[in-house]
């Protein structure tokens, strides 16, 4: 996204009414209100493109509008990763400028570039490949994506960029209950890969004319967006020392990899360590089962999805007493309202099992849901929890 000032598309933290969408991923994701869009490790001008290069880079290499394609010769996270893909939107019309694949000697000509349609008659068109990124059996391991200036707030207004996002996040439905086709019910999303979302606006600026003006920190809207990737939901970092050095640094720390050179600035950069937490997204079911016998007769699904088929190689047979369980439930939690369902196979109907004791906790062994009560579980009834995350 381009050229906006924070207070102007999240407010405080907490969102604005400029963009209603916006405001409602707040409460599921982490932000940054003093993230200095100029750079606070060192000095970036000459942005948009050199912020697009620090970004990805650690340095800006004298960068500025109007750079030429393969002219940056330098260490990035694209050709650092190996596994990337990148898609710009339309047919990228502001080139390297705000596509950074295009600057580098070593990517510009990556057939992991993809220039979406030349003539696209529906937003949905422009971003379907990216969607369909979102989708494969084995994703890359980043995936970019930039829109056009009439989608990215740069030459549209703030409400518009922002229906857009909601249109390419989660269609027709929610942040809880993205709808399909969408990115955020995507598999990379939905199936509990551990995915972080950024969206980034280059820096702060006015958009479109509008006369909004930039904070003492020059600060840009910054959204991190990940359930299953221990992304803090609803957080609002007091941190003062975040630029795109410390984006990068971040990406890099997560795949173990060393900043681009020891002179970059992402090697002085601090990680954007609090916007996560410890392992707040993993989420753990126990509880006692009588008669279940070896013989995959339970099977435990969370919405929807089949969670295990019990006691699998989690118990010997019990021999007719209560055997305890533990089942890691964090690759299909979803925020809100989660579905746990404890079914019987047809085969053994003749034997009616019993559940007792369900407990489910958070990473940080917080209880958020308990039920000690002693179940039975038969051919025609299954048992049936809810809860909340």
């Amino acid at each position: 996204m381009e050229n906006t000032p924070y207070n102007a598309v999240l407010g405080t933290g907490t969102g604005s009414s400029n963009a209603p969408f916006l405001q409602t991923m707040l409460p599921y994701s982490a932000t940054v209100p003093a993230y200095h869009s100029y750079g606070y490790t060192a000095s970036i001008s000459g942005c948009s493109a050199a912020c697009y290069t620090a970004v990805t880079s650690g340095d800006t290499y004298g960068v500025s509008d109007g750079v030429a394609s393969g002219s940056v010769n330098q260490p990035n996270i694209f050709s650092s990763l190996g596994s990337w893909q990148a898609f710009c939107e339309d047919y990228c019309p502001r080139n390297a400028d705000h596509f950074p694949a295009l600057q580098y000697a070593n990517t510009y000509q990556s057939t992991n570039i993809v220039f979406t349609c030349t003539t696209c008659s529906s937003d949905t068109a422009s971003y379907s490949q990216f969607i369909s990124a979102a989708n494969a059996a084995t994703p890359s391991s980043l995936l970019w994506f930039t829109p056009t200036d009439s989608h990215n707030m740069h030459d549209n207004t703030i409400q518009t960029g922002d229906s857009y996002l909601r249109t390419l996040l989660v269609g027709s439905g929610t942040i809880a209950s993205p709808a399909s086709g969408s990115l955020l019910a995507s598999t990379l999303f939905a199936s509990g890969h551990r995915t972080l979302l950024m969206i980034w606006w280059d820096e702060c600026g006015e958009t479109n004319g509008q006369g909004y003006s930039c904070d003492s920190n020059n600060a840009s809207p910054n959204i991190f967006y990940g359930p299953h990737a221990n992304v803090t939901q609803n957080f609002i970092s007091t941190a003062t020392t975040y630029d795109e050095y410390s984006v990068l640094r971040t990406i890099e720390d997560n795949f173990n990899l060393s900043p681009m050179t020891s002179s970059t600035y992402d090697n002085q950069a601090p990680i954007m360590s609090d916007i996560f937490t410890t392992n707040p997204g993993s989420y753990t079911l126990t509880f006692q089962g009588y008669d279940y016998d070896g013989a995959n007769e339970e099977t435990l699904t969370l919405n929807n999805q089949q969670l295990v088929q019990l006691p699998a190689v989690d118990s010997p047979q019990n021999g007719g007493v209560y055997v305890s369980f533990t089942v890691d439930m964090t690759p299909l939690i979803v925020p809100g309202t989660n579905t746990l369902v404890f079914t019987h196979a047809n085969f053994d109907c003749g034997v009616t099992d019993t559940t007792r004791n369900v407990q489910i906790t958070n990473g940080v062994g917080t209880v958020i849901f308990s039920d000690p009560t002693e179940r039975a579980l038969d051919c025609t009834h299954s048992i049936t929890y809810t809860f909340n995350v």
